[in-house]
């Protein structure tokens, strides 16, 4: 697939560099902020959906959420590709309290058993969410786009932004009429994966919903990095 990328720069106009003393070290400093990022097409996808059952006996509810969550993870398997994952993130059981007790009385169990599906088809997403739902689960928890390499997209941004930060304290320096003679100190940051929340819940007891793929778009994810340097200065 092809990667769109355009690296913006972004001048520190909401940051505006400061100059300090270090009294530890008896050094001057001119701080200054850098930005990069980048529009770029996801290249994967982070499916959650969930099975929850409940019962009055605990023994009963366990053994329907099994019976349904390997339904469920038995028919994707089915349709993801050779490098997709699919795994268990959280398996809870919560008892159920009579609301009408002052003893805090057990009326029953909820059991609920969180599959995650990680595809590197961005058109997925849908399918998998309308065979998990026809299958048994009866929750999609999250759905989320992201970049599988984001090291290698943050090193170039990470480059561009101290560049930027740079080239700001030297213009600041020369107006001051002081001189760059090091880096003191650097704090940097980089992050994509923007999340799509997508939440939907069935009737317990329903076996099979006959859920339509929902039509999903991937659109474009943002990664973008930012630095903090304290340059040395005299």
């Amino acid at each position: 697939m092809k990667k769109f990328l355009t690296v913006l720069l972004i001048s520190m106009v909401f940051c505006l560099p400061v100059m300090a003393v270090n009294e530890a070290n008896n050094i001057n400093l001119l701080s200054a902020r850098g930005n990069a990022k980048v529009e770029i097409k996801p290249d994967m996808a982070i499916v959650t959906v969930a099975v929850e059952t409940e019962s009055k006996n605990l023994r009963d509810a366990i053994k329907e959420n099994n019976a349904a969550s390997d339904k469920v993870i038995s028919n994707l398997k089915k349709v993801i590709g050779k490098n997709d994952q699919i795994k268990t993130t959280n398996f809870n059981v919560f008892p159920m309290y009579s609301p009408n007790s002052k003893r805090n009385e057990i009326i029953g169990y909820r059991v609920n058993n969180q599959v995650q599906v990680k595809t590197y088809d961005i058109v997925k997403p849908g399918e998998i969410i309308e065979i998990a739902l026809n299958n048994g689960a009866n929750r999609v928890s999250g759905l989320s786009y992201g970049i599988n390499d984001t090291q290698k997209v943050c090193n170039g941004l990470l480059e561009e932004a101290v560049k930027s930060a740079r080239k700001e304290a030297d213009t600041l320096a020369k107006a001051l009429g002081v001189k760059i003679s090091g880096v003191s100190k650097v704090t940097s940051s980089c992050n994509d994966m923007i999340a799509r929340p997508y939440m939907m819940k069935a009737s317990f007891g329903m076996a099979e919903m006959d859920a339509a793929a929902p039509p999903l778009e991937a659109g474009e994810t943002t990664v973008s990095a930012e630095v903090f340097v304290d340059f040395i200065i005299e």
